[in-house]
């Protein structure tokens, strides 16, 4: 009996390590002649294949928060790639940066700046609230006519307004108080008076007091 068993086991040892070599040897030839890389769709249509989906990702991510050049806010992308886990042959040729060009192709690019409004009318555009603030306080110092009516306003566009700096702004803005001037008007009395000639009759004459 313990014969028999004995001899079960050893047989089972015997497969079990066959199955270990034979899993090892395929495993072998699968990396060997394959690789592991990611098959990336965007709305379900095939844009190429990543070596590293993390990299890939990540890149994608900074430029959906940072966005590219000046004044840019973010950048709005609607649909997102998504990434499918393949065994290919070794030969496939990766195109993270063709994948990444094509992505950014789909984003909508939101541009930041500032709005200063007179009357709820906007009229100059800079580029930070910081200089928004400063023709504010240039104005206040010239004491505008119009400082009470100025605004600053926070913009978010798709389109990048023309953008000046503090001194043009303050130029277009400033608007100089006007004076109001009392005018006094004299008036003028006007008397008779009755001249008697030490010679003659007496004359009526008029006469009147120098203008002022």
């Amino acid at each position: 009996m313990i014969k028999k068993a004995l001899i079960t086991l050893r047989t089972s040892i015997k497969i079990i390590t066959v199955l270990i070599v034979a899993t090892l040897l395929i495993l072998g030839i699968i990396i060997f002649v394959y690789k592991p890389i990611y098959k990336v769709s965007l709305n379900n249509e095939f844009i190429g294949y990543s070596q590293d989906k993390q990299e890939l990702q990540k890149k994608i991510n900074s430029y959906i928060e940072n966005g590219e050049g000046e004044h840019v806010a973010f950048v709005q992308i609607d649909n997102l790639p998504t990434y499918e886990l393949c065994l290919l042959k070794k030969g496939i040729i990766t195109n993270d940066d063709e994948i990444y060009e094509t992505v950014k192709s789909t984003g909508t690019t939101y541009y930041k700046f500032y709005a200063i409004a007179l009357d709820n009318e906007e009229k100059n555009y800079v580029s930070t609230f910081s200089e928004a603030e400063e023709v504010v306080e240039q104005l206040k110092e010239k004491d505008s006519a119009n400082i009470d009516k100025i605004t600053i306003v926070e913009k978010y566009s798709t389109e990048l307004s023309e953008l000046i700096d503090t001194e043009q702004a303050v130029s277009d803005l400033y608007e100089k108080k006007v004076v109001e001037k009392k005018v006094v008007i004299a008036s003028t009395n006007t008397s008779v008076a009755t001249v008697a000639s030490k010679t003659g009759p007496a004359i009526n004459m008029s006469f009147r007091y120098p203008v002022a």
